[in-house]
């Protein structure tokens, strides 16, 4: 797990950003791979 209670994602140059509730953001080189809502649960592989 790379971040808890995410509430925005969004793509940039290749990058996934993911920020969560308190503000902490996350930025991934990769792609979206999967994403589950029922599950809450989004796939990112790296490259």
């Amino acid at each position: 797990m790379v971040l808890e209670a995410v509430n925005y994602i969004r793509t940039e140059g290749g990058d996934v950003v993911l920020r969560n509730l308190f503000g902490e953001e996350k930025r991934i080189h990769g792609e979206i791979r999967e994403v589950s809502l029922v599950k809450s649960r989004v796939v990112v592989e790296e490259r």
